[in-house]
């Protein structure tokens, strides 16, 4: 392994830019087709802008050169929803024009890959260097947002080092989305059988009931004081909607308030705004929010 130096953005970086002023870009300035702008939903990806695009007329687009970002540019949002970063992928649309909360910079290819540093930025080393300049006060922003971003620090090691290590990581990243999709595919098949089995060809001699009579409400607390003999804790933010799969959970450390408990093969089920559809099988055991009932 070669050496990793410690260096400023600026330094390895090649350009930086912010979006145009709020008055340069307006509703009546978009049309059907054409260039596309990157806002801050299309950052809502795991790594690519995607999304629903506004777009802008070449000739508009001209006049905004300074804000055009091309593929393989990084994007990040300077205002609004800190911490969102993505790369710009390579073959949808030739250019694009980032908007007024937004700010991109180009790698020097030569010095860094643009993967590598998408990865560094989504790390929290990376994410602390980006916000430790955000505004205390007002909207959600970062203070001189390009002298800001120029100024962040980070350990570097080789080309082909950097290479190697994104190339990891993107394996990872691709593995894990094709298990999510796979289990998106698993939960629609299960649902398609439920409908089939229980509702579609429902048995008449089938009787109603309710949940009580085959299953339990566990009410089993525990306080604060206690929350070091478990390792795991789930909260209504750690279960997706509509999804039967538990992927995460948080860190026991964190909590400072009394809790539930729930064993290996429970159901969890929000019942705060139980609209949401938060219900899960559990794959561990540990303790969850009161918010959650445990089954």
């Amino acid at each position: 392994m070669g050496e990793w130096k410690k260096c400023k953005l600026v330094d390895v970086a090649d350009k930086f830019a912010m979006g145009p002023f709020g008055s340069n870009i307006k509703a009546e300035n978009f049309i059907a087709t054409g260039v596309p702008v990157i806002r801050g939903t299309n950052l809502n990806y795991p790594k690519y802008v995607d999304g629903d695009f506004v777009f802008l007329s070449e000739e508009k687009a001209n006049q905004l050169k300074s804000s055009n970002c091309f593929p393989g540019d990084l994007v990040f949002t300077h205002r609004g929803t800190l911490g969102q970063v993505c790369l710009i992928p390579e073959g949808k649309y030739c250019r694009y024009v980032v908007s007024q909360s937004g700010m991109k910079l180009s790698v020097k290819k030569d010095t860094l890959d643009n993967h590598f540093l998408f990865y560094f930025f989504k790390s929290n080393i990376g994410l602390n260097e980006l916000l430790q300049h955000e505004a205390q006060v007002g909207v959600p922003s970062i203070s001189n947002p390009l002298t800001s971003l120029k100024s962040v620090n980070i350990f570097l090691p080789p080309l082909l080092e950097q290479r190697a290590i994104a190339g990891v990581l993107s394996s990872l990243d691709d593995k894990i989305d094709l298990l999510h999709r796979q289990n998106k595919t698993l939960e629609a098949m299960a649902a398609a059988l439920w409908r089939k089995m229980f509702v579609e060809d429902a048995d008449p001699n089938w009787k109603k009931g309710k949940l009580e009579n085959i299953a339990d409400n566990i009410r089993q607390g525990v306080s604060v004081k206690n929350l070091q003999d478990y390792d795991h804790y789930v909260g209504l933010e750690h279960i997706e909607r509509q999804h039967f799969a538990l992927y995460h959970w948080g860190n026991v450390a964190d909590i400072s308030s009394n809790k539930s408990v729930f064993q290996k093969g429970d159901i969890l089920f929000g019942k705060l705004r139980a609209y949401f559809h938060k219900v899960c099988f559990t794959p561990i055991e540990g303790i969850c929010s009161t918010d959650i009932l445990v089954i």
